[in-house]
C-alpha cells in the first residue's frame, strides 16, 4: 500500500498498524477523506457551528460565575457592616 500524504510504499515487515504509514504517521482513511470532512463524519461548517455554541455556553459560565463571585462579595460586606454597626451601637 502507497501512503497517499508521503508516497511510502509499506513492506510486509512494517511494525505499525496496518491502518498508518510508518514514516509520515498518517492514517490513511482520515487522510483520504475530503478536506470537508471530519473523521467522524462532521463537515467543517458543523464543526465551525459547534465551536460557536460552545464559546457562547463558555461565556454564559463565565457570567454565572462572576455573578455568583459578586453575590458572594455582597453578602460578605453585608454581614461585615452588620457586625459593624452592632458593635458601635
Amino acid at each position: 500500500m502507497e501512503c497517499p500524504k508521503c508516497g511510502y510504499i509499506r513492506k510486509h515487515g512494517d511494525p505499525f498498524p496496518e491502518y498508518e504509514c510508518p514514516v509520515c504517521r498518517v492514517v490513511y482513511a482520515r487522510y483520504r477523506g475530503s478536506a470537508s470532512t471530519s473523521t467522524g463524519g462532521e463537515t467543517m461548517d458543523d464543526k465551525n457551528e459547534m465551536y460557536r455554541e460552545y464559546k457562547a455556553l463558555k461565556r454564559k459560565v463565565w457570567l454565572l460565575n462572576g455573578s455568583l463571585v459578586l453575590v458572594v462579595v455582597l453578602s460578605l460586606l453585608v454581614v461585615i457592616a452588620g457586625t459593624y454597626l452592632q458593635t458601635k451601637a
